[in-house]
């Protein structure tokens, strides 16, 4: 069974992977009290704002918000990097995030979330994801 959490909800509804030990990536990435200094808990509240605007349907393409690679999009807030893809009906998969250390997104992380969109598509056919919240 393929579990993904409601992120958030408005015009779409954003949900994210969870992993097989119950912990949830995204998630911890939104938490602010995890944040290491001032700097960190600013771009994580940052990033909840832009995952909000995008539910809304208004966060708009440009550098903090676009196509990676076919379908794969990305979020950014300082230093975090948030992969998601669409599904239909208004659904945002929110694949996973990553700490970008610069220049472009490393092609791993861009196969990453290829992977688990492959793993999502699977899951669906197969009558085995569950979209919790």
């Amino acid at each position: 069974m393929r579990k993904y959490l409601l992120i958030c909800r408005d015009k779409f509804s954003l949900y994210a992977l969870e992993n097989e030990d119950g912990s949830c990536e995204i998630a911890e990435l939104l938490d602010k009290s995890n944040a290491r200094n001032k700097d960190d808990a600013t771009a994580r509240v940052s990033m909840v704002k832009k995952l909000e605007r995008l539910s809304m349907g208004q966060l708009q393409e440009g550098p903090v918000h676009h196509t990676i690679d076919d379908g794969i999009r990305q979020v950014s807030s300082g230093k975090y990097r948030l992969m998601y893809f669409f599904d239909s009906g208004r659904l945002i998969i929110c694949t996973h995030s990553f700490v970008k250390k610069g220049g472009k997104t490393p092609k791993r992380e861009i196969e990453k979330a290829k992977r688990h969109r492959k793993a999502y598509w699977k899951a669906q056919k197969d009558k085995t994801l569950r979209l919790e919240g």
